[in-house]
């Protein structure tokens, strides 16, 4: 595998250390993922900070969206938990949606896979995901209404202390 270069903005002290960083970890991550036998990895996107652009050197983990032909079947998993120990920084361990093509395309706009399938995601797919490898955009099912009364749920769940 070549150098994996990762272009992003990073606002911070060193954002050249911080891009480093990423780009070492999701090549030790694609590595790993190969060495796991997942089959048919066909696209890699950075969503969450590294595409919002808010990114925290100190606190941010990294989160994915992983495309495979079969996704992410249960005899796959372990080996996939095993991989992502290259995406764990600041203590936190990385946010990853593994997902096929049909379930970003034809899925809940709201989400249902749980964990990243949310709203949020499929926005930063449609506009702002980083193609780590694949297609730049993919296509998204995603509706904007949705997407605004799950944001007002989410800001009613954090100001009222819930986690998440």
């Amino acid at each position: 595998m070549s150098t994996l270069t990762i272009n992003v903005i990073v606002e911070c002290r060193n954002p050249a250390r911080v891009r480093h960083e990423l780009a070492a970890r999701l090549a030790a991550y694609l590595k790993a993922l190969e060495r796991s036998g997942v089959q048919d990895v066909e696209a890699v996107y950075l969503v969450g900070g590294v595409a919002l652009g808010d990114f925290s050197e100190r606190l941010s983990n990294i989160d994915l969206v992983v495309v495979s032909a079969a996704g992410a079947p249960p005899a796959d998993r372990a080996g996939l938990r095993r991989a992502e120990r290259a995406l764990r920084r600041a203590g936190r361990p990385p946010g990853v949606w593994y997902a096929t093509w049909d379930d970003i395309a034809d899925g809940s706009p709201a989400g249902s896979a749980g964990g990243l399938d949310t709203p949020l995601t499929r926005a930063l797919l449609l506009e702002d995901a980083v193609a780590v490898t694949g297609p730049d955009w993919p296509v998204v099912a995603y509706d904007e209404g949705v997407f605004r009364a799950w944001c007002g749920r989410r800001l009613q769940e954090l100001a009222s202390g819930a986690h998440g």
